[in-house]
């Protein structure tokens, strides 16, 4: 089955992209985005390929990129799954070979074609929207606390720790790697990261993938996402108390970090741990 308009390949050949493409293409290729490129004179071409059940995020992402597309536009399609002997319903685009898309390829495959994390990478809001979409999660508790995780088992163990560093500082708090089986590692953004998240990109949040916009129909209470939450901001508060006191105990950090005061000494030495080295 094929969708879409022929006549958009009428349009001149682009030799820029828009900032809402490059967003789009940076944050696919974190996720399920795969750049295609049949030899070293040939130019490159995008292919994105997801479920049926995600054809509407599929056709969200292919409006934003058609003037750069195939004539056919979108296809579906079904397989069968040798390894699990199932059929499987699929649905995918791919842009023309463009000279414009060259600079993407050579940045995030290695000279083997594996795909890599470009050192140069600087993520924003649209940007971590599309990753989150393809290979983000969502958990949310009875009592709207989250944990957000990034599916990165494709990438190195220093190359998942460099994305763990770029959302870090723009979250300015502390984001945790999961080891995995088979030596691969995952992303996981505790609480109040996950809040930070979730403001960061509910506005731009993609069209078509509302099944993992979990937070959507929660009215947050007042300060959810204050920045007084932040990790770093609770360090340097600590900080700054430890310089300016000669003697102190936990229970005088804990009362200065909001802690309730009738928590026993080793919860709060537990939780303060991460906050203050032995």
């Amino acid at each position: 089955i094929k969708f879409g308009d022929p006549n958009h390949l009428l349009a001149e050949i682009p030799n820029q992209l828009t900032d809402r493409q490059n967003n789009l293409i940076i944050g696919s290729m974190l996720g399920d985005g795969h750049l295609r490129k049949r030899g070293e004179k040939q130019n490159t071409s995008l292919v994105i390929k997801r479920a049926l059940k995600d054809f509407e995020y599929l056709a969200w992402q292919f409006d934003i990129l058609k003037n750069l597309s195939l004539s056919n536009g979108l296809t579906t399609r079904s397989s069968l799954d040798a390894r699990t002997n199932k059929i499987y319903d699929s649905c995918e685009f791919a842009t023309r070979n463009l000279v414009v898309l060259n600079s993407f390829y050579h940045k995030w495959y290695d000279l083997n074609g594996v795909k890599v994390i470009p050192r140069d990478l600087e993520l924003n809001s649209e940007i971590i929207a599309t990753w989150f979409c393809d290979d983000g999660w969502v958990l949310k508790s009875k009592n709207n606390y989250f944990q957000i995780g990034f599916a990165t088992n494709s990438f190195s163990e220093n190359e998942v720790c460099f994305l763990q560093n770029l959302l870090g500082k723009r979250y300015s708090e502390n984001i945790g790697i999961v080891k995995c089986a088979n030596k691969q590692f995952a992303l996981h953004l505790a609480d109040y990261a996950a809040r930070k998240l979730i403001k960061d990109i509910d506005s731009v949040f993609p069209m078509g993938m509302e099944r993992k916009r979990k937070w959507k129909d929660i009215v947050f209470p007042k300060g959810f996402y204050s920045l007084k939450l932040s990790s770093q901001d609770k360090l340097s508060k600590i900080t700054n108390f430890i310089n300016l006191n000669d003697g102190f105990c936990l229970m005088d950090i804990a009362r200065l970090l909001g802690l309730r005061s009738d928590q026993n000494t080793q919860n709060v030495k537990k939780y303060l741990d991460k906050f203050v080295s032995k």
